[in-house]
């Protein structure tokens, strides 16, 4: 099973599921949507994110220097 729980790579995700894979809540997964750096998606009522575009977003963060032992 892979981190998405499914037993396949999927291409939409569910927007609440989306938000958990990269640690947001609600309100801050919707300022992603609206700045464009989550690509939402609807299938009738139901909003779902690209997972091309969760990856995407992901690794446009900056990485996190690492200091070395004191």
């Amino acid at each position: 099973m892979t981190v998405t729980g499914f037993d396949f790579e999927p291409v939409l995700i569910p927007r609440k599921k989306a938000f958990a894979m990269i640690g947001v809540g609600d309100t801050k997964g919707h300022e992603l949507m609206n700045a464009g750096l989550l690509d939402a998606r609807k299938i009738g009522g139901k909003t779902v994110i690209t997972m091309a575009s969760i990856r995407a977003f992901a690794d446009s963060l900056p990485c996190v220097p690492v200091k070395g032992d004191a």
